[in-house]
């Protein structure tokens, strides 16, 4: 027994690398006889991968079907049909559909008429389940009235209307398709197949149609999941690949303050930042705005709560103030209004010659650094105040305070208890709980700076992917929109914000700031991390420019999901036949 497809609108090849991988008992069972495909670029890629298939370079709307191979007689056969889904896709946005392009299934009837194929696969986008006509968008103005909405048609070089589908007859016109197709002869059934559930790196759900004729088992052939989203079970399903396993995070790309990013793609990596580097939005919101008056600030000698960022609190050093959180510490100049600025696995100089200068305070009016800060205003109203001397005394007895050396002792005890402190600049090292070590001394260990990853979904106000999680869905349209690697790097802060920086840049550094980060760099994927996110690997030959290679990839079906869905229509036939015989 052996299983043999055409493959229409084959694109880079997906649908059929993923029918030669199928695979029984180590043995082979399935291939692509013949494809068809309108783009020459699309086509020679896909030969110079699949060199045993047949070729055609045609509008499936025109192609005399005839000229296809025959099939091998007592072959399982198969026409495949990955039918164009730009036009359905909600990935569109609120762009006007092609009619025409929408209306590419009805084309496959003469094919199922001339080909008779066991079995009729079909891949395309949820959004085709609502398949139906389509009707001028319009808006409200002002004054109430219902105006048509224009685009420019770059084809026809003229205004047209923009066309949307209708919200009272989704669903109509693909009703009427599987009508027709079961008229045939053929039974009807559909799944919601995620990619990632079969071993891809990216989650990317897709529609699967399966029409099969009366006779040929059906609903045995749909392939079990080998992955999930958490893996194990009842059925010890392996955990979803991460997409950091097809990324090269040696290459950052360049500083988004450097790019001149419009304000919709500086949303999206806002939107990131708060996901997948404060750890969600709840997350962000904690660390940003939380804390109570007793514990606002913290010592130099302990780690440091949650502390609000904005003009809240300030600790003063010669240079730079600094906070700690956990196992990292805060630092950000003096010259500018506290904010919380956070930095990871770096060391800080400390010096106390400097002490708060309490403005507003009824009672002591200076306050020493090294202690909890008193409760900070709206308006702050600490002031920095330099000494020459670095020494004081430490009275050790009852509810005693430190006194300066410029000043009469306090009362001599029977058992003296005062003690003279002398402070040094020291080198304090921020991880764990080291104690520091004098800057007389070697320095410790560095450690290098903490960097965090994510993917930018260009699409909408997506908030991107967690590079621990498949990717998601490499849209059609990937050459237009493409995904972005970011990389923000935390370490010594030094972040200035302009006068001339638009509010989300503004938001941005912010979070900066608040987070230790000094910069955030992007860059584009690259076309063989795409290849390999879609399931093809990083040596699989495309032809054309970038943006054609991105967007085959983005048309392209997931090998691995075809791969077990072969498999299991080849098991599904071979106990169909069993079963069969024995009766």
């Amino acid at each position: 027994m052996f299983i043999e497809g055409i493959d229409l609108f084959c694109g880079a090849g997906g649908t059929t690398s993923g029918v030669h991988r199928a695979r029984f008992k180590g043995e082979r069972i399935a291939r692509i006889i013949a494809c068809i495909n309108h783009d020459p670029k699309a086509i020679k890629s896909h030969a110079a991968n699949h060199r045993q298939t047949k070729h055609f370079i045609e509008d499936i709307r025109n192609f005399d079907v005839s000229r296809f191979p025959t099939w091998t007689p007592g072959a399982i056969t198969f026409l495949w049909a990955s039918l164009e889904c730009t036009n359905h896709s909600n990935a569109k946005g609120g762009l006007s559909r092609d009619e025409d392009s929408r209306t590419l299934g009805v084309h496959l009837y003469r094919y199922i008429e001339y080909l008779k194929p066991d079995y009729i696969p079909i891949e395309n986008v949820r959004e085709f389940l609502e398949w139906g006509p389509l009707i001028v968008k319009e808006k409200k103005t002002k004054e109430g009235y219902l105006v048509s909405l224009l685009h420019y048609n770059k084809k026809e070089k003229k205004l047209k209307p923009v066309m949307a589908p209708d919200p009272l007859h989704k669903g109509e016109y693909y009703k009427e398709w599987v009508q027709k197709i079961k008229s045939y002869g053929y039974d009807y059934d559909y799944r919601i197949l995620n990619a990632a559930d079969y071993g891809e790196h990216t989650h990317r759900k897709r529609l699967f149609i399966m029409f099969a004729k009366h006779g040929f088992p059906l609903a045995e052939c749909w392939p079990e999941p080998t992955h999930s989203k958490k893996g194990g079970g009842l059925f010890k399903l392996k955990k979803w690949k991460p997409v950091k396993e097809c990324l090269d995070f040696e290459d950052h790309g360049e500083s988004i303050f450097a790019k001149g990013l419009c304000e919709n793609t500086l949303k999206r990596i806002y939107a990131g930042l708060i996901k997948y580097v404060a750890g969600g939005e709840d997350a962000f919101i904690q660390q940003y705005n939380s804390g109570s008056d007793s514990n606002r600030v913290i010592s130099l000698n302990n780690p440091c709560n949650a502390i609000p960022t904005r003009n809240r609190f300030g600790l003063v050093q010669p240079d730079f103030l600094m906070k700690y959180y956990g196992t990292g510490k805060n630092v950000q100049s003096i010259q500018e209004p506290a904010g919380t600025v956070r930095t990871k696995d770096t060391f800080a100089k400390i010096a106390t010659e400097y002490f708060i200068d309490l403005q507003y305070s009824k009672g002591q009016k200076n306050h020493p650094i090294d202690k909890p800060c008193s409760s900070i205003l709206t308006n702050p109203k600490q002031r920095l105040v330099k000494v020459e001397q670095l020494s004081f005394i430490d009275e050790t007895y009852g509810k005693s305070k430190c006194a300066s050396v410029e000043k009469p002792a306090g009362s001599m005890t029977t058992n003296p208890k005062q003690n003279l402190i002398t402070a040094e600049p020291w080198l304090m090292d921020t991880p764990f709980n080291n104690t520091g070590s004098s800057i007389g001394e070697s320095g410790q260990v560095i450690t290098a700076n903490r960097k965090y990853h994510y993917l930018m979904n260009p699409q909408y106000k997506n908030k991107g992917g967690d590079v621990n999680d498949p990717c998601f869905t490499l849209i059609a349209r990937m050459d237009k929109r493409p995904p972005h690697l970011i990389t923000t790097e935390a370490g010594y802060v030094a972040i200035k914000i302009n006068e001339t920086d638009s509010a989300m840049t503004r938001k941005i550094k912010e979070f900066m700031a608040l987070y230790g980060i000094i910069d955030i760099k992007m860059r584009m994927l690259k076309v063989k991390e795409l290849l390999k996110i879609q399931g093809f690997g990083e040596k699989y030959k495309l032809y054309g420019t970038q943006s054609d290679m991105k967007k085959f990839i983005g048309n392209a079906v997931c090998p691995l999901a075809v791969k077990r869905w072969i498999e299991s229509i080849y098991k599904a036939n071979i106990e169909f036949k069993q079963i069969m015989e024995a009766a």
